[in-house]
């Protein structure tokens, strides 16, 4: 068996788990068709097992049999084993009391709780828009700061589009849990649902998976209380609600000693992920979309320990359906912990908007499965309390007292930006050298109806498919081409076949992703690596120079060319000789979001639809993504029109700000191309543009960056 790691024995081989590996089992016959398959996407396939008819499951290790079990023993799943099971009875759902505080002191304190504060800056470091799928970003408005209660993402489909959107949301509070593992794991499950619901989910087409966690067992009947007491309550949700929980995890060997003798157990957990399918057309993001809108609640009824009551929630459900339906929802969020106060917060910080709160409102509230929305007109529904009215000033005010978004946004980001950072101080000031706009290539001279464009996968690479499909939407060709990297002798072939497609291709684009791990020492350089190789140079030197032809690299694409010289400076140049480079955000993570990129040259025939001064709004993903080069270099290419695009703040200025340059990018560069402009870089992906994305972050992303490479070889 190949392993990753030297060293192993024959129970560590047999037990270990690796997210890269899969077992297949097929027809002896297919061996050859697998392995043909699974080499022409570079992945190694190894014959480990054959199955037989001796009944017996047999393992060796250096030629010793090490494992030899019936086939009976081991349908039998082992031995079977009884305990005793104590569940205590339900206490009454604890809620923390803030009575005795001040509106101001109530707001700042639910805010830097934990469970509360922003996570963003962890958040930001997995990537949200590959795939380009994504209906909502994880954080919204303009300024991309209300954390989303759920994912929706459009259902793949390549070479075509669809409407239809899977939602995902999870529910869990570990304080419910502490009063009863029973209603605890109720909860979890109620609360998953109602994030899905208020998303634009629909309750009868819904599923969940569960994750459970908690201590070692062992033959104590009270602690097998808390895993069985959570389970009987999941399945209570469950059976009230007619929704099917498919797969899971569960770890029961949460106790560890430390080393001063303490015994601890995680917590008991139970976390529900609820899915459901809708259309995007439904979806509801929860940043507040205006002011002067009305904003209601609505809230089920509890039993006597704070549960809510199955069939009011199912009430509430059909009125939100209801009113999704007539289009009256602007926003809608489910308070969690901390209640109401954090939530209308979270809700006003991402277009910036105020709050203020109708008299008479109960802010000690702290029941869940309530549902807060942003009424689009002045209907009623049925059951609701006006909770207040959305404000342009950006401030939330309650009886008179008012504290500002800013004040309260600096406590909220305070608790972890220590360990996760959002934000490193930068001048916000760019040079702005007067751009000398060069002669613009408007087509090339050998025209062609349907251009060819060649995609290199290699090992890492994650952005093939939507680069592809957005190339064929826009009128292209596109040619997805897998570098195999087994074997040297397998380089060789990739190179020389490679080779020959690009000279049979009219177009080069690099997609991004992390080629071979970005190593060896940074991102970029294995492509770097594979294009200086003798056949794939002559071949790209053969497009550029006497064939008129395109290249792009996007992300690590861009990194690539960077590192090979053919961007700034449109050919190849020596490793020595290089005076630009990418390297690692200035933030030291990695950062995915949406930027605001203005064009300022547009030459290049990769931007002929643009015009200068266009501001488009572009997913980011990257870890190295800052552009670095002297004061010197940049001017010239300034000067050049080399520089296509920068990062612009809310004002279209040139930043230097992680709110909008998030990789630090010297000068704000965001795209550059050769000389002529036939050869362009971005850290942007442009490929990640299509119908009905990042509905809750406004912004213009149709560059029709694809359009205009087609149309320079059609000659339009």
């Amino acid at each position: 068996m190949p392993l990753k790691y030297a060293g192993l024995d024959g129970t560590e081989i047999a037990v270990s788990e690796s997210q890269e590996r899969m077992a297949i089992v097929i027809a002896p016959e297919n061996l050859e068709r697998v392995k043909s398959l699974a080499l022409s996407e570079d992945v190694q396939a190894t014959v480990i097992a054959r199955v037989n008819d001796s009944g017996r499951m047999k393992m060796t290790w250096r030629n010793h049999e090490i494992v030899n079990l019936s086939r009976e023993f081991i349908n039998s799943n082992g031995a079977s084993r009884h305990t005793d099971i104590k569940i205590n009875a339900p206490e009454k759902i604890c809620v923390k009391s803030s009575h005795n505080k001040d509106f101001r002191t109530k707001l700042l304190d639910s805010l830097r709780d934990l469970n509360t504060c922003s996570q963003r800056g962890l958040s930001e470091r997995f990537d949200s828009t590959v795939g380009a799928h994504s209906v909502l970003m994880p954080f919204g408005g303009k300024f991309q700061k209300t954390p989303a209660q759920s994912m929706a993402a459009k259902i793949p489909v390549y070479n075509g589009e669809t409407d239809s959107c899977s939602i995902m949301a999870y529910g869990f509070d570990p304080y419910n849990f502490e009063s009863s593992t029973f209603d605890g794991a109720y909860i979890s499950v109620l609360e998953s649902l109602c994030k899905v619901i208020a998303s634009g989910g629909d309750i009868n087409h819904c599923w969940l998976t569960l994750q459970e966690y908690f201590g070692k067992p062992g033959s104590d009947p009270e602690r097998w209380g808390l895993v069985f007491g959570a389970l009987l309550g999941a399945l209570k949700a469950q059976i009230d609600f007619n929704v099917a929980a498919i797969g899971g995890k569960d770890s029961m060997s949460g106790s560890f000693m430390t080393q001063d003798g303490e015994n601890l157990d995680v917590p008991p957990t139970l976390i529900a992920f609820a899915v459901s399918i809708s259309n995007v057309n439904k979806i509801i993001s929860p940043e507040f979309k205006r002011a002067g809108s009305r904003v209601i609640i609505l809230e089920p009824e509890y039993n006597s320990r704070g549960v809510p009551e199955a069939a009011s929630v199912k009430k509430l459900f059909a009125l939100i359906d209801e009113l999704n339906s007539r289009k009256e929802i602007l926003s809608c969020y489910v308070p969690v912990h901390g209640g109401v106060l954090p939530a209308i917060f979270k809700m006003c910080i991402g277009n910036n908007l105020g709050f203020e709160f109708a008299d008479s409102i109960n802010l000690d509230n702290d029941r869940r499965c309530k549902f807060i929305i942003e009424l689009a007109n002045n209907n009623e529904p049925d059951n609701f309390m006006t909770l207040g009215r959305v404000i342009e000033s950006p401030e939330i005010i309650c009886s008179g007292e008012r504290v500002s978004l800013h004040e309260a946004e600096e406590i909220y980001n305070s608790v972890l930006d220590n360990i996760f950072p959002t934000e490193i101080n930068e001048s916000a000031n760019i040079p702005a050298p007067e751009v000398k706009m060069p002669e613009r290539v408007f087509y090339s001279h050998e025209a062609k109806a349907l251009p060819k464009f060649l995609i290199p996968v290699f090992a890492g690479t994650n952005c093939e498919y939507e680069t592809g499909d957005a190339i064929n939407k826009s009128g292209g060709s596109a040619k997805i081409f897998v570098v195999k990297t087994l074997t040297p002798e397998l380089m060789q072939e990739s190179a020389r076949d490679f080779a020959r497609l690009l000279n049979e291709s009219q177009a080069l684009v690099i997609p991004g992703g992390f080629s071979n791990g970005d190593e060896p020492d940074g991102s970029g350089k294995f492509i770097a690596i594979f294009l200086r190789s003798p056949e794939v140079r002559e071949s790209l030197e053969n497009l550029i120079n006497n064939r008129e032809g395109l290249v792009c690299g996007i992300c690590n694409g861009f990194q690539a060319l960077v590192k090979t010289g053919l961007l700034p400076f449109g050919k190849f140049t020596s490793p020595e000789d290089l005076t630009a480079t990418l390297t690692f955000n200035n933030i030291g993570r990695h950062q995915s979001r949406i930027i605001r990129s203005r064009i300022i040259a547009n030459h290049s025939p990769w931007l002929r639809k643009t015009q200068i001064n266009d501001v488009y709004s572009i997913p980011i993903s990257h870890g190295e993504g800052r552009f670095i080069c002297s004061d010197m270099l940049f001017t010239k290419l300034m000067q050049s029109g080399q520089v296509a695009a920068q990062y612009v703040d809310m004002n279209d200025n040139a930043s230097m700000q992680t709110q909008y340059n998030p990789s630090g990018s010297c000068f704000a560069v965001e795209c550059v191309t050769s000389p002529d402009g036939r050869i362009l870089g971005r850290m942007g992906h442009v490929e990640r543009a299509g119908n009905n994305l990042y509905k809750n972050v406004p912004g213009n992303y149709d560059m029709k960056f694809f359009e205009s490479a087609c149309n320079y070889f059609r000659k339009l």
